[in-house]
């Protein structure tokens, strides 16, 4: 479920008056209503926002909850996305694989093998929905926070870290090529830094004075070349691996409709 920043699309600072929100929700409006654009999707679908954004900050209970959610950690799926994690890195078609409501089909639930135990369940469902190509949909809702005086069993730190390992171990079990190529290519640099003053000194006076330096380097270029070998071989295995997840999902019936 996406974080909307309605304050974002009022154009306003999180400092507005009531008085400024009114002033920004009538300038979009007026611009924007689809009176004066028959025909333009684009122009409803923002008319829509603004009004979303209107209803929820000219009402002070709702923006005090929502000013609340949108802190800097009241939702940690945002926090890894404004950190630099794209959805894309499993083939994209979410723009936020950390939460949500999931609505499945029984073909899915059939063919899903669970393997996380908690939390981070999410993420694996996600992803394994975009690894085999399903069909998917995302619906944009508003976030809002937990009602006051409720608490959640969730932590954002510890639940956060388990989130960010799933993530990291289903980016190495289903890409296994790249992850460990870029793990090869930073032993790789780390032993090209090593091994250049060693260089230089056998060139400039025939000796080899740092001998562990010269050894710790070829270890880290002997690594680098296993680490690639590894994700070739591994990709080879994910794919077939891969193969097997989409037939054992189109062994199951297809839901009926109506």
């Amino acid at each position: 479920m996406a974080f909307i920043d309605y304050y974002k699309i009022l154009g306003i600072d999180k400092g507005a008056t009531e008085k400024d929100i009114k002033a920004a929700y009538r300038k979009l409006a007026r611009k924007y209503h689809p009176d004066r654009n028959p025909g333009d999707k684009k122009a409803e679908e923002r008319f829509k926002q603004i009004s979303q954004a209107h209803d929820v900050l000219s009402d002070p209970d709702k923006r005090k909850a929502y000013d609340r959610g949108s802190g800097p950690f009241g939702n940690f799926a945002n926090a890894a996305s404004d950190a630099g994690f794209d959805p894309s890195a499993f083939s994209g078609g979410f723009s936020d694989i950390l939460s949500g409501y999931r609505v499945f089909s029984r073909r899915f639930v059939k063919s899903f093998p669970v393997l996380s135990d908690g939390f981070e369940i999410e993420t694996e469902l996600s992803v394994h929905a975009l690894e085999l190509a399903l069909p998917v949909a995302e619906i944009e809702t508003p976030y809002y926070a937990r009602p006051a005086g409720s608490f959640s069993k969730l932590n954002t730190w510890r639940d956060g870290f388990r989130i960010l390992g799933t993530i990291l171990k289903l980016y190495r079990s289903e890409k296994p090529l790249r992850f460990f190529t870029a793990m090869g290519v930073f032993l790789m640099l780390v032993s090209v830094g090593l091994a250049i003053p060693v260089i230089i000194t056998y060139l400039e006076q025939g000796l080899v004075p740092r001998l562990p330096t010269a050894v710790l380097s070829m270890g880290l270029a002997i690594m680098a070349v296993l680490a690639v070998s590894s994700g070739l071989v591994l990709d080879t295995v994910t794919r077939g691996r891969r193969e097997m997840k989409l037939l054992a999902y189109l062994a199951q019936p297809p839901g009926r409709v109506g």
